[in-house]
């Protein structure tokens, strides 16, 4: 068994972030789905899988929903916060 690529000694090329912190506007990658089946299956039923390209469309406020946008679809997706704080996302490096 091979070890992760970051104890290799490669350096990752991205940073992964939760959705709730990352800026509006900007593309980002979805890199990993924390939570039980219930919620993975709830996400992957919108279209948000591993590997997919989101866009952050606006955070209302401290609370309230995020909402999202899927590339390849017109429609915006609105999840909850603590929802949106288990999708985790990559962010190039600077």
């Amino acid at each position: 068994m091979r070890a992760p690529a970051a104890r290799r000694g490669r350096k990752r090329a991205f940073f992964m972030i939760p959705l709730t912190a990352h800026r509006p506007g900007v593309p980002a990658t979805v890199m990993e789905l924390r939570g039980g089946h219930a919620m993975r299956s709830r996400l992957e039923a919108l279209g948000i899988r591993e590997g997919k390209r989101i866009t952050l469309v606006s955070v209302l406020g401290r609370h309230g929903p995020v909402i999202l946008q899927v590339e390849g679809s017109s429609s915006q997706i609105a999840v909850g916060r603590g929802m949106a704080a288990r999708i985790l996302v990559s962010e190039p490096a600077a």
